[in-house]
């Protein structure tokens, strides 16, 4: 009917299957490994330093809330882990980083980052991801089903690397605020709703509405801009106008809601 404080000291090493539940919460900073049993925080939890959670069979799973700023990592082993409520809801997480896993299923995920080393099942996004570092969200995995918008900010990428499937809903919108989209995979892909190259084109926009248009544009003859993907049309944009200007550097500094290019 309390509360479990575990200090980056506590460390939890057990042969059975390791269960905490506290209806005034769960604050931990040791980290817990199984030989091949579950790992389940059935209690809202709060991390208060970086945490390591090892098993080499048993599913990781928490049951409800998971709360602070600290780095999560996770090895599930042929376990599945399980996100079944929000994550960073109230404070966001650090790194959370998926060393291995059968099935990962969650909901919304606010983190600084969200990495996924291996997997031999799905991976299945239900809720909003956001993350706010350059290290994004990369997801190597089976299966991937994105069923909810992703989105980076401070030129985070989104790398998707699949052995089998990429499915994409209607509600899986990606943003990712100029960083970069990449994706590889052996099986197939469906996308119905995906948003990757919005923010793109609108940035090319912007910036074709600064050329000059007075100055000659022959260095640009070659070039049919208007016919290329959003990201060659804005690198040649931006080269062309540098090259109109006679700039030897080009400087693109990017902020929360715009960018700035300074040509010198």
């Amino acid at each position: 009917s309390g509360t479990i404080t575990i200090a980056s000291t506590g460390d939890i090493n057990s042969d059975g299957a390791v269960s905490l539940t506290a209806t005034g919460g769960i604050s931990t900073a040791g980290d817990i490994t199984t030989s091949s049993d579950n790992i389940t925080f059935h209690s809202a939890t709060t991390l208060t330093g970086n945490v390591s959670l090892s098993s080499t069979g048993g599913d990781i799973d928490f049951a409800s809330t998971l709360d602070g700023s600290k780095n999560l990592s996770l090895t599930a082993g042929t376990g599945s882990i399980f996100f079944d409520d929000e994550v960073g809801s109230t404070s966001r997480l650090g790194d959370i980083s998926i060393v291995s896993a059968k099935d990962v299923t969650a909901t919304k995920i606010t983190a600084a980052s969200l990495t996924q080393s291996a997997g031999t099942g799905t991976t299945t996004l239900n809720g909003a991801i956001d993350t706010n570092t350059s290290t994004g969200v990369s997801l190597a995995t089976k299966n991937l089903a994105v069923n909810a918008s992703i989105t980076t900010s401070n030129d985070g990428t989104v790398t998707f690397n699949e052995s089998g499937s990429i499915t994409i809903a209607a509600a899986g919108d990606i943003d990712v605020r100029l960083g970069s989209v990449s994706s590889e995979l052996t099986g197939k892909l469906e996308a119905s709703g995906s948003k990757i190259s919005e923010r793109l084109e609108d940035v090319a926009e912007l910036v074709d509405k600064s050329i000059d248009k007075s100055v000659d544009r022959s260095v640009d003859k070659s070039i049919d801009v208007d016919d290329e993907g959003p990201i060659i049309k804005l690198t040649s944009r931006i080269i062309i106008d540098a090259v109109q200007s006679r700039a030897s550097d080009i400087h693109i500094e990017p902020a929360e809601e715009h960018i700035l290019l300074r040509y010198r």
